[in-house]
């Protein structure tokens, strides 16, 4: 067990690791730092690598484990990586097909969304073995 709860908060650094690329890359876009397109992807492509497999790993110690206070860790974890992504919301809010971005868009936080509800899930399940 405490295996998998080490595998649950080192899943909570991959993800904060991601959170990292992805605030350097927003801010460096927004600082115009950054000349071409392929950069941009690829910060936020290694955003997306990071908590991908931080979030697998969360769940995976999260959910069997149930670490104590790991629902408080994901929940914010996953608000802070939703709001890393801030440029390139704003940057997708002024094109004409948002419609075409839409998916990339929703694929790129996916990650935040599942810790936010698996955060969620994680506090009700270890609600319940307490009671």
């Amino acid at each position: 067990m405490k295996i998998l709860k080490a595998l649950a908060w080192l899943g909570l650094g991959f993800l904060a690791l991601g959170i990292f690329f992805s605030f350097v890359t927003s801010i460096a876009i927004s600082l115009d730092q950054i000349a071409y397109i392929g950069s941009v992807v690829a910060g936020y492509a290694i955003a997306w690598f990071f908590a991908m497999l931080g979030t697998f790993l969360m769940f995976l110690g999260g959910f069997f484990a149930k670490p104590r206070y790991l629902w408080i860790g994901a929940i914010s974890i996953g608000i802070l990586y939703i709001s890393s992504f801030y440029e390139l919301i704003l940057a997708l809010s002024d094109e004409e097909h948002l419609s075409f971005y839409l998916p990339f868009l929703i694929i790129a936080l996916a990650p935040g969304l599942a810790c936010i509800i698996g955060g969620m899930i994680i506090k009700q399940l270890s609600n319940r073995s307490k009671a």
